[in-house]
């Protein structure tokens, strides 16, 4: 499930939001209201308006139902959330030149942490149903948008994202974060590697690319990871199906082909101790243990 899935039905992309961006920012909504592990996005219940607000207020009677109808979501979207609110953060803080949200969602970093945004530039690239929807929401509930924000509209299997920055304002050659959270799986194998190629052949050495993908096993139809075939089941339902992934074990040599050294490469389990497991031991929940995020720089 993604921050925003970018692989739909001809239909669905043409009239609706995504709703996998809708699971996620109530997961973020529903973990900020944990007392024993409390999710850092305050802003995400302000992204559930109507029927969305009464689940929200519903969820200590729906999350349970959830976690058991699709096993692991919740833990991997907590854990995720706290990793690439610190990978976003830091970018921040280093002064990198531009910062690139892919399949943005109704994430809201730059919102949290605006008061870190000096001269960085920073691109929310999604599709426009849903990009249209949060821009709503932000102007409705009086969110500060930085100044540095430039919304960019796409899909990513039928637009070039290069065109699409370029006439954003986006500049070659610079020290660039690129974060792709819960997108790759949805896209087909040719539209990763050709949006790697863009991000290596257009930013500076050093920068950064941090996004999650799922084990390509899972992909051919092997469901031996926790949570997988639950998960598999209902994307596919709602429209967004599972099209990449990469071997167990394979991101080094996948991302070396083109041009990436991964920095740090983190499993499951490797999330579940860092972000998942307090003081005494104990642990918040177990990770769909088919989902991974890696961060890599460029060479």
């Amino acid at each position: 499930m993604g921050g925003s899935s970018a692989a739909y039905s001809k239909q669905y992309i043409e009239k609706n939001i995504s709703e996998t961006a809708g699971f996620i920012t109530y997961f973020r909504a529903c973990s900020n209201k944990e007392r024993n592990l409390k999710g850092p996005d305050y802003l995400a219940k302000e992204f559930h308006t109507g029927s969305a607000r009464l689940k929200l207020n519903l969820s200590p009677i729906l999350l349970p139902i959830l976690k058991r109808y699709i096993p692991g979501t919740y833990e991997w979207v907590v854990s995720r959330t706290f990793l690439f609110d610190r990978i976003f953060k830091e970018a921040l803080t280093l002064n990198f030149d531009q910062i690139i949200i892919m399949g943005a969602g109704f994430d809201s970093r730059a919102y949290r942490f605006i008061d870190y945004i000096k001269a960085t530039k920073i691109f929310e690239v999604d599709l426009a149903p849903t990009q249209e929807k949060k821009i709503e929401i932000l102007k409705e509930k009086n969110i500060d948008i930085p100044d540095e924000m430039q919304f960019v509209a796409i899909n990513f299997n039928k637009d070039k994202l290069d065109d699409r920055l370029f006439e954003s304002g986006f500049k070659k050659d610079k020290k660039n974060l690129f974060i792709w959270e819960g997108v790759t799986e949805y896209l087909k194998d040719e539209t990763v590697d050709a949006t790697l190629n863009f991000i290596k052949e257009n930013s500076m050495e050093k920068s950064l690319i941090a996004f999650t993908y799922i084990y390509r096993d899972v992909i051919e139809g092997n469901y031996k990871y926790y949570g997988s075939k639950k998960i598999a089941n209902l994307v596919s339902k709602y429209g967004e199906p599972y099209h990449f992934g990469i071997p167990e074990g394979g991101i080094n040599k996948f991302l070396k082909k083109l041009g990436f050294r991964v920095i740090k490469n983190y499993t499951p389990e490797e999330l579940e101790k860092i972000y998942l497991t307090f003081s005494n031991g104990k642990s918040f929940g177990k990770i769909a243990s088919h989902q991974c995020a890696v961060i890599a720089e460029v060479l």
